[in-house]
């Protein structure tokens, strides 16, 4: 029961993660309080909102990836729930680190813009 409910919660969270991706790729993403890289070098303006989502996007899409394919992965194979508990643990871990390295690529594209 438990790999049924984990999964469909990481395929809900692949989903979000990789639309916030793909659409920050494609400058579709505009800024707001909601979704999205929210740092403060991130906000500053629409031309840094829009520099940091189209290079911290792909990291963000693939995480979306992984995270929703591990989803139905679960949800396919029904894996004891120590497994589906131990698996989530460490899908949580490495959407920590894609996170986190969009957050520092994102900063990254934002300052470029403000030294132009």
């Amino acid at each position: 029961m438990m790999s049924a409910l984990l999964g469909a919660v990481w395929i809900a969270a692949g989903l979000t993660i990789g639309t916030i991706g793909w659409l920050g790729t494609r400058g579709r993403l505009k800024r707001q309080h909601w979704a999205g890289i929210r740092l403060a070098a991130t906000m500053r303006s629409d031309a840094t909102w829009a520099a940091a989502h189209r290079e911290a996007g792909p990291i963000l899409q693939s995480a979306g990836a992984i995270v929703g394919e591990t989803g139905l992965l679960l949800l396919a194979f029904r894996p004891s729930d120590d497994v589906a508990t131990v698996a989530s643990l460490f899908l949580a871990a490495g959407l920590l680190a894609a996170v986190i390295a969009a957050g520092v690529v994102a900063v990254k594209a934002a300052a470029k813009v403000d030294a132009s």
